[in-house]
């Protein structure tokens, strides 16, 4: 794999990530700081791998999704926090199974990313897995929407109670106290 796509809005990340590749005989097709201008390019250029740092704000499931649902096959690596428990959620959503972690030095870094680009992979930290699961994250994001649990039990079918339990259950897996905490919770890991 050497053709690939960089989604950050952090400037700094984005060239280091640049450079980073190009170091390891890659081809940085594009360099994106925002989720439309990486959408088109991604579009446009059909890279065989995405970086997408879903640590930057603006920048998450939405690309991912487009990524995922595009005709065109796409390798995907995200970059985001050790402590972010959607991981879980887009590993088993997307198929996502590398990751580079902002807590890393650069050269653990560069050390994932090869391994991504070599086609190997870094392997998906499997305790990350015991924070949200896929429904979890579905109702989060509609929790983020603004809809009621009736709302959201309808739309998922699902009764109200199985909603409201899946919302105490992220309150107590994220450590939360309420629902507004649940929602900046959810933008801030990029679910929405």
């Amino acid at each position: 794999m050497e053709n690939v796509g960089i989604a950050s809005t952090n400037t700094i990340y984005r060239e280091s990530l640049t450079e980073l590749i190009q170091k390891m005989g890659g081809v940085c097709l594009f360099s994106a700081g925002s989720h439309e201008s990486a959408l088109s390019l991604f579009e446009e250029k059909k890279p065989e791998a995405m970086i997408i740092d879903i640590f930057s704000r603006g920048i998450g499931d939405n690309l991912i999704s487009s990524v995922y649902n595009s005709r065109h096959e796409c390798a995907m690596l995200l970059a985001s926090s050790y402590s972010n428990p959607l991981l879980g959620y887009y590993s088993q959503k997307y198929k996502i199974e590398s990751f580079v972690y902002v807590e890393d030095c650069m050269s653990k870094t560069a050390e994932n990313i090869k391994l991504f680009l070599s086609g190997v992979g870094n392997g998906f930290n499997a305790a990350i897995q015991d924070f949200l699961t896929v429904r979890e994250c579905e109702i989060l994001k509609l929790i983020a929407a603004g809809k009621t649990s009736r709302q959201i039990a309808d739309e998922l079918f699902i009764s109200k109670n199985t909603v409201d339990t899946h919302r105490n259950k992220m309150l107590q897996k994220l450590n939360l106290t309420n629902t507004a905490s649940l929602v900046g919770y959810a933008c801030s890991a990029g679910l929405i």
